[in-house]
């Protein structure tokens, strides 16, 4: 599965990913393990 999301700054998409909220929303979801992250910016 690939997800994409905008963020206005690379800090704020980093923070989400590190939240505990999502990694609560996750599990409870049923993700097993750790997603693969990748951070892209728009030229």
């Amino acid at each position: 599965m690939t997800v994409t999301h905008d963020f206005a700054t690379l800090d704020a998409a980093q923070k989400f990913m590190a939240s505990d909220d999502l990694r609560t929303v996750m599990s409870n979801a049923g993700v097993a393990g750790a997603p693969d992250v990748w951070y892209t910016e728009r030229t």
